[in-house]
This record gives C-alpha cells, sequence and structure tokens, in this order.
C-alpha cells in the first residue's frame, strides 16, 4: 500500500493536502507527499510554490516585529488656503520625493479649534505614522472634513472660523515648520485669485474686527433705512393731510397743487425697499446652491478618482503576481532541465565504464 492509500486519490487532492502540511510545519510528511504525489505524476509544484509564498509573507511579518516597535514617523505634508478652508496633503513617507508607504490605516483624527492630530499605521511594513500641528488661528472643528486618499496619501479641510483674512502661516509661532512641510502649489494656484484679495493677518484679531465693523455697519445702515423710511412715511401722512384740506377748501392753484400730490408714494417706497431685500435673500440662495453643488461635485470626482487609483493598484498587484509566477515557472523548468541534463549525462558516463 502506498503512502497515500486508495489508488483513486486525484491530483487536487494532493496539492491541498501538501499545501495544508507546509502550513502547520510538518516537513518530514511533506517530503513523503511530494514524493508520493510525483511518482503518481501528478503535478504538485502550483501548490508548493504557493504555501512557499504564504509562509514567507508570515515569516517576514515576524521578522520585521524583532526590531522592535517602529519608529514613529512624522509624514510630510502639503498646505494651501481657499477663501473658506486650510487645506493638507498629507504623504505616508519621511520625505514628499520618497515612495509612499501603502496600506496604511488609521482610526481617526483628532481635530480641535487651534490643533490636528492625526495618527496612522501599517502592519506589513511595520510602520506608524504621526502629524502634530498647532495651528496659527482658530478653525472649526465640526465642519472639518478628513479622507485616506489613494496612494498612501490623507487629505484635510480644515474650516476657517475667521475667513475675513488670509492666514500668513499654518503653524503657531510656539512649533517650528519641520523641515518636511511644504506648500501645496496646485490647490495655491487654484485658489490664487480669491486668496489675493484679501487682507493677511497672522492671528485672528484683525479679522475679528474686520468682522464687527462690518456687523456695525449693517446695522447702521439698517437703522438709517428705518428712519429714512418713517420720515418719509411721516412726510406721506402730512401732505396726505394737507391734500385732503386742500380738497374740502381750495382757494387757489397752490392749494390744486398740493392735492395732486399721490399719496401711495411712501407705500410705494416701502414695496421697493421690500423687493430689494427678497432679491438679496434669492441671490445669497442662489450662491449657497452653486457652492454646495461644486462641493457635491468635487466629492464624487475626487471619490471616482480614488476609486480608479485603487483599481489600478488592484490591476498592478495581479501583474506582479502574475510576472511572480512566470517567473517561478521558468526557474522551475531550468531545474527540471539542468535535473534532467545530469541524468542523461550520467547514463552516457556510465556507458563508457562499461
Amino acid at each position: 500500500m502506498s503512502f497515500l492509500g486508495a489508488e483513486d486519490v486525484n491530483e487536487a487532492y494532493c496539492g491541498k493536502t501538501i499545501r495544508q502540511v507546509m502550513e502547520r510545519g510538518w516537513w518530514e510528511l511533506t517530503a513523503k507527499l511530494v514524493k508520493e504525489c510525483r511518482a503518481r505524476d501528478f503535478k504538485v509544484a502550483g501548490p508548493v510554490y504557493k504555501a512557499k509564498s504564504n509562509l514567507n509573507k508570515q515569516l517576514n511579518i515576524i521578522t520585521n516585529l524583532l526590531s522592535g516597535p517602529s519608529a514613529i514617523i512624522s509624514p510630510a505634508f502639503q498646505w494651501s488656503q481657499s477663501k473658506d478652508y486650510i487645506l493638507l496633503n498629507v504623504k505616508f513617507a519621511h520625505k514628499l520625493d520618497t515612495p509612499a508607504t501603502l496600506g496604511v490605516k488609521s482610526k481617526g483624527a483628532d481635530i480641535k479649534s487651534g490643533s490636528l492630530t492625526f495618527e496612522a499605521a501599517s502592519k506589513s511594513k511595520n510602520k506608524r505614522f504621526k502629524l502634530s500641528l498647532k495651528l496659527a488661528r482658530e478653525i472649526i472643528p465640526e465642519e472639518s472634513e478628513w479622507s485616506m486618499a489613494a496612494v498612501g496619501r490623507a487629505t484635510f479641510s480644515l474650516k476657517k472660523k475667521h475667513p475675513e483674512t488670509a492666514w500668513v502661516k499654518l503653524l503657531h509661532i510656539s512649533q517650528t515648520a519641520p523641515q518636511n512641510m511644504h506648500t501645496w502649489w496646485a490647490m495655491k494656484e487654484q485658489h490664487e485669485n480669491v486668496v489675493k484679495s484679501l487682507k493677511t493677518s497672522l492671528t485672528d484679531a484683525s479679522a475679528i474686527k474686520m468682522a464687527q465693523a462690518q456687523n456695525n455697519n449693517n446695522s447702521s445702515t439698517e437703522a438709517t433705512a428705518e428712519t429714512t423710511t418713517n420720515n418719509e412715511a411721516a412726510a406721506a401722512a402730512g401732505v396726505a393731510t394737507a391734500a385732503s384740506s386742500a380738497d374740502a377748501a381750495p382757494t387757489s392753484d397752490d392749494a390744486t397743487d398740493i392735492g395732486a400730490v399721490n399719496p401711495n408714494q411712501a407705500s410705494l417706497d416701502l414695496h421697493r425697499q421690500e423687493l430689494e431685500k427678497e432679491k438679496a435673500i434669492a441671490r445669497e440662495n442662489i450662491l449657497k446652491k452653486a457652492k454646495s453643488s461644486s462641493e457635491e461635485i468635487d466629492d464624487r470626482f475626487r471619490q471616482k478618482k480614488s476609486e480608479i487609483d485603487n483599481f489600478a493598484m488592484s490591476k498592478k498587484d495581479k501583474l506582479d503576481f502574475s510576472a511572480s509566477e512566470e517567473r517561478t515557472k521558468i526557474q522551475r523548468n531550468k531545474a527540471d532541465a539542468l535535473l534532467t541534463l545530469e541524468k542523461v549525462y550520467e547514463e552516457k558516463m556510465r556507458a563508457t565504464e562499461l
């Protein structure tokens, strides 16, 4: 009886059994199985090499752990700004011009009014990243967003609390700018015209003063408009009274002229003011809707781009695996050919001895 027992054992059973015993580390049993399966002319090289690949992957993870906890890397990043947001592009590498670490995952970001802390890690590469920024000015955490982008990156959109002035610098005066902090030129050029139209300030103080002055100006304008409206209404009432008196007892051409004044003029003025207010509100709604639609389009295309990048990476991995399989096949054929060559010439050498 053979080692495998029944004569009807097939090639698939051989391959599956060899892979299982290899992954369990039963090497003597593996050797016996391989010999027996090859004796039955079963092709078992594929399962053997797959099991080897899986074992190498697990061994790499374990050997990486021998170096102890990985050092925390401060990732390289770029920054820019729009009128309302601070924009960050984080790369999972210590420098912008080095390859990014792929397969990085993060549990979340801690975004506060004056700081940002972001941690991420790659288990397979045994790398940990931490970005800790103390911001020069305040942001609104609830209206800020972040997401993991494709090809080893993460992006942030931090909502400015006081957008009346542009930021001069990203970091607080107490934090030294790291060497791997750079300008995000693509975003800077995209928002350059709007940002240039704003005044700049190191802190929020001047922005707050501008907002207060604007509010006071708006309040003053509203009060002036109300006073003017009241005066016009009073004048209209006086004219209407005079017109009534003139109608009751007209004595001259002047009295006739006074009676000709339109008593509905004040109402028309009030109506025009209401229309102007309605127009301003409608205009604001149109602008908000257009902005919201643009942001939705940006988010949708950003998501599509991420999906395309992920798909491309998946295809690359498959191509790399296929190439590895082909190289393995070539090496295997080479080994078989060399073994056959040795046997052939060994027999020829024996023949010469006879």
